[in-house]
């Protein structure tokens, strides 16, 4: 692999019990958990949507690919952990997103 595919911006996000680690990657839209698409480990729409409100918010949703680790919880507080956790990847990404990711109240 080369090594700008290696390169990653990272943050951890809590929610009551959960934890969420979200690695953000060039790429083309897709969020993982583990070794699931996003879609498949929630298996609920709306909380896929929580996951990717902050890519939308930040208009990073097709260009970038999200990581998530996963522990704790239930999957409302883990959705709620993973979106904290990719908005303030986000932030580390661009400070001037910051703005734009307090009208989300992340």
């Amino acid at each position: 692999m080369a090594q700008s595919e290696n390169h990653y911006h990272y943050a951890r996000g809590r929610r009551k019990a959960a934890i969420a680690t979200a690695r953000l990657y060039s790429g083309k839209g897709e969020i993982v958990v583990g070794d699931q698409t996003a879609t498949d480990y929630f298996n609920n729409q709306a909380l896929v949507s929580t996951v990717e409100q902050p890519l939308k918010l930040a208009g990073q949703d097709q260009k970038l690919r999200v990581s998530l680790n996963l522990s704790g919880g239930g999957k409302r507080g883990q959705a709620e952990a993973a979106r904290l956790a990719i908005a303030r990847a986000l932030n580390v990404l661009s400070e001037e997103l910051r703005p734009t990711l307090k009208k989300l109240d992340c």
